[in-house]
């Protein structure tokens, strides 16, 4: 992708948008919510009269690309989760050995049969910003010879306020999610989650009583690959042929911020 992209961009209209995320020194972090993000995409897009996108996305960037995706109806062909936290990580530190580098893609287009997303449910709590950061290097805290001294470009973890925070919230928006799509959770054939640690999952399945064999992790092969986890192991589920028509499929994510979400597809 990186290689075809001077090809891409000297062909097509290559538009970056910046919905006030990460780092913004005008935006106050700990109000701001992404749970309308895929409709700003979407509205963005309407405005800028985008056609053939391509949405790239962090962990919790594919379930918000994809919710724009639904809302611009076959405008979006492309949906791309990658990451490279290699670029980020402090080695000496001890959670370095969770993280991983990973990218994946999904080919999208419109469909007027019984099938495809059937639902969403996006959230934000900005008082968590400062649990899963990279402290400097963006405008809100420029680079300068201090902060690379003192190690503030690579990310820092509060580990037990991601799992506290991961474990309360995505099972209520699954719970939330099942309620506006009248599915139960004994009709999801399997749960396709970014993959923040496997104690995490295991207490988010528990939670909403979802049996741990119908949870996909790759965890042991590639760590947390962040905006990659869901491409990838959706791919490595698609390719052992495990999906039947009308199987659902939950997606489910949390990120940095806090952010997180679910996504139901029906086969």
């Amino acid at each position: 992708w990186s290689a075809q992209l001077p090809v891409f961009a000297a062909t097509h209209q290559v538009v970056t948008i910046d919905l006030a995320g990460h780092g913004d020194s005008g935006v106050n972090r700990e109000n701001w919510s992404m749970a309308n993000f895929g409709a700003d995409v979407a509205a963005v897009a309407d405005a800028l009269q985008l056609e053939d996108i391509i949405l790239v996305g962090h962990s919790m960037g594919g379930p918000v690309a994809l919710e724009a995706a639904r809302l611009l109806k076959g405008r979006v062909k492309m949906v791309i989760g990658a990451d490279t936290f290699s670029n980020i990580i402090d080695w000496d530190r001890r959670d370095a050995v969770f993280f991983g580098d990973g990218a994946g893609a999904i080919l999208l287009k419109a469909t007027e049969e019984n099938r495809g997303f059937v639902g969403f449910d996006m959230n934000t709590d900005g008082s968590g910003r400062d649990g899963f950061t990279v402290p400097a290097g963006g405008s809100e805290r420029p680079a300068s010879k201090e902060t690379l001294a003192q190690g503030l470009h690579c990310f820092q973890m509060d580990g037990p306020a991601v799992y506290k925070t991961a474990v309360k919230a995505v099972p209520k928006s699954i719970g939330t999610l099942l309620e506006k799509t009248g599915i139960s959770i004994g009709d999801i054939t399997c749960m396709l989650p970014h993959q923040p640690s496997i104690k995490i999952l295991e207490e988010i399945a528990r939670r909403v009583g979802l049996p741990w064999d119908k949870v996909k992790t790759n965890m042991d092969r590639y760590a947390n690959t962040s905006g990659g986890t869901i491409p990838i192991v959706l791919d490595e589920a698609w390719r052992s042929n495990e999906f039947n028509p009308g199987d659902h499929l939950l997606f489910a994510a949390v990120g940095a911020g806090w952010t997180w979400g679910t996504a139901l597809y029906k086969m």
